[in-house]
Parts: C-alpha cells; sequence; structure tokens
C-alpha cells in the first residue's frame, strides 16, 4: 500500500513536470492555448488524485481494536478491511479500512474512517 508520503511525493513530481511543461510551451511558443489549458487540466486532476489519496491513506485503516462499545453496543472489529470506492472529482479511490458490526456477516455498524472523513453512508 502506498504511504501519505508517497502520494505527496508522486503529486510533487507531477506538478515539477507541470512546471515544465508549462516553462517549455512558454518558451516554443508553438502551442495553442486551448491545448495548454487541456494538458494542464489533465495535469490537475493527476495531482488532485495523488493528494485526496494521501489524505485518505493518513486516516489510518480504522482499527480500534478487536471489540469496542458504540452507541451502547458491543461490536466487533471486521476480520479483513473492507474496501469502498469513493469517486471524487479527481477519479475513483479506494477507501481500505476496519469496520464494526455486532457480529460476522452482519452490516456495519461503525465505519471509524468513514466518520473521520466524512464519507457518504451506504455507499
Amino acid at each position: 500500500m502506498i504511504t501519505h508520503d508517497e502520494s505527496l511525493g508522486k503529486a510533487e513530481a507531477v506538478f515539477r513536470e507541470t512546471l515544465v511543461f508549462v516553462d517549455k510551451a512558454i518558451e516554443s511558443g508553438e502551442l495553442r492555448v486551448d491545448e495548454v489549458e487541456r494538458a494542464l487540466f489533465d495535469k490537475l486532476l493527476v495531482i488532485g488524485h495523488h493528494l485526496l489519496h494521501a489524505v485518505i491513506v493518513a486516516a489510518g485503516d480504522g482499527d480500534q481494536g478487536t471489540t469496542i462499545e458504540h452507541d451502547g453496543k458491543t461490536l466487533h472489529r471486521s476480520e479483513d478491511q473492507k474496501t469502498k470506492a469513493y469517486r471524487s472529482i479527481f477519479g475513483v479511490l479506494s477507501v481500505v479500512r476496519y469496520v464494526y458490526a455486532s457480529g460476522q456477516k452482519k452490516k456495519a455498524e461503525w465505519l471509524p474512517v468513514d466518520a473521520k472523513l466524512g464519507l457518504p453512508a451506504g455507499e
């Protein structure tokens, strides 16, 4: 799994590539503004994806122990991490985390990472 520092590094690398691209476009004078704009937009989407990935990874995996008390109930951590697809303006990102339910094969009742990040429920 890629760490948040690695994601930040990737975003920085793409940003630096973008600066070089713009500098070359200025120097050459050959690229039309709409071509530059389209290329910038594509690169900014990649940068945003890496930065948002860093935020998601930094939120942790939601492990609060094998058993917790939440809203007056005893809940058990899932045996394996569960993956949720988050659709952002930068593309789809995977949120990998533990969830808590009253038992195995039961619907998750507490999703710490989802709550921390303010993710939409039920998706």
